[in-house]
């Protein structure tokens, strides 16, 4: 890879600090018990229970607000989702009915949907997925996913890239629909014009971190890291055993994350600088001009994995191995990144693409468009294969873009990164 470039974006924008979500919940149930008719307080502690998993009590909160502040849009999108969330899609399709009668039809689109594909009425599930679609002022990308799925599992790629056609390229979901119409031409047998989108050896960079000298070297900064994201499992508890992803770290402004950070915009700038050297700028649009990292800490042990997935709300994606286990060795698979892997998504069709293994290797980063499907191999070991995974997003459609300040520009990161 070659040296740290200019890429067409020259600011970052930067998430502020934020309590843990514990501390938060408990200062947040403080503050309520002390005004209990501030309605903007209760939505903060909805969604902080929310964020730990506690649907239920997430959901009187949203119910409260809801008894005096009908109108909060919000609130009725959070408590359709919490009823969703916690399997009860009775309970979802009648609050999105309440929230309709009073005008907020379009925001609840999608977890109407959820909750008729939940109860296996497919056929109407679709069209309430489309009518999010119509209704969407932002990404929508899940709704899109939960369209085109389904055409991604008929032989005949044709309906999908018809599907594919009638959005634009250029829209905010442009990389889950580049994923999506790869599958459709290699289907269809266009090979060539499906490896152009997914190029797993052109459109793949390696990069070696090297942290700042007051680090002692990569031995010791991967120790660092690797202890702090230990010490900060996800707030929700996984779902599979040995699997543990934080989406919300609670350590990401240490000095060891803060140079890792770094690392990643530089990183990123330089792959968007190789977007023609590479090709790339002929299958995805020009880099954001202003970008954000989104990112999330991931431990994983024994049989679990990731899964089949892209990043569809992302430009470009990058995973840093923090720690890998001893039997990742060179002849054995476990703990690999695995790029192009979407037969489980297609149902047993594999694309003409295939699949290349990254050999996970402690201090490397690796980089891929958003649009590339991925997995990782199960290691089969007690010893945490860990991982720190960041996106660059447009920062207008990131979540936290309206509680952000700009961040030191290309030429002052760069300096003080590898």
């Amino acid at each position: 890879m070659a040296g740290i470039g200019r890429s067409k974006f020259m600011q970052w924008l930067e998430p502020e600090r934020t309590f843990p979500v514990p501390a938060k919940l408990s200062l947040l149930k403080e503050a309520v018990a002390r005004r209990p008719g501030h309605m903007a307080l209760r939505v903060q502690l909805g969604n902080a229970l929310y964020q730990t998993g506690d649907y239920g009590a997430a959901a009187d909160v949203y119910e409260h607000v809801l008894g005096d502040q009908p109108e909060d849009a919000f609130a009725w999108t959070q408590l359709a989702s919490c009823y969703v969330q916690s399997r009860n899609p009775d309970r979802a399709l009648a609050v999105c009915e309440r929230g309709q009668a009073q005008g907020y039809g379009s925001q609840l689109h999608f977890n109407r949907a959820r909750a008729l594909a939940m109860m296996g009425d497919s056929k109407a599930a679709q069209s309430a997925f489309m009518a999010t679609l119509a209704n969407a002022d932002g990404n929508y990308w899940p709704a899109l996913k939960a369209i085109m799925k389904p055409l991604a599992i008929a032989d005949n790629g044709q309906a999908l890239l018809d599907f594919c056609d009638t959005l634009p390229e250029n829209s905010l979901n442009a990389t889950i629909l580049r994923a999506h119409r790869a599958i459709a031409l290699s289907r269809l047998g266009q090979t060539d014009q499906a490896m152009r989108l997914i190029d797993l050896e052109r459109y793949v960079a390696r990069v070696r971190f090297e942290p700042p000298p007051e680090f002692g070297g990569i031995d010791r900064i991967n120790r660092m890291l690797a202890d702090e994201i230990l010490a900060d499992p996800a707030a929700i508890s996984s779902q599979r055993d040995g699997l543990d992803i934080n989406y919300q770290p609670n350590i990401g402004h240490t000095e060891a994350f803060c140079a890792l950070r770094n690392f990643f915009r530089a990183a990123f700038e330089t792959y968007c600088a190789e977007a023609a050297e590479r090709g790339l700028d002929a299958i995805m649009p020009a880099p954001p001009p202003v970008g954000i990292l989104k990112g999330a800490n991931v431990v994983l042990r024994g049989a679990a994995r990731n899964g089949q997935h892209l990043h569809g709300k992302s430009y470009i994606s990058a995973v840093y191995h923090v720690s890998v286990p001893d039997n990742a060795g060179a002849d054995d698979r476990g703990g690999a990144l695995v790029l192009g892997a979407c037969d489980e998504y297609t149902k047993g069709y594999a694309p003409c693409w295939g699949t290349r293994d990254i050999k996970p290797i402690a201090g490397w980063l690796t980089i891929f468009p958003s649009h590339f499907f991925h997995d990782v191999v199960p290691t089969l070991s007690d010893t945490p294969r860990i991982s720190v995974v960041m996106d660059l997003r447009a920062a207008e459609t990131a979540e936290t873009a309206q509680t952000t300040k700009a961040a030191p520009t290309t030429e002052t990161t760069a300096a003080a990164t590898a």
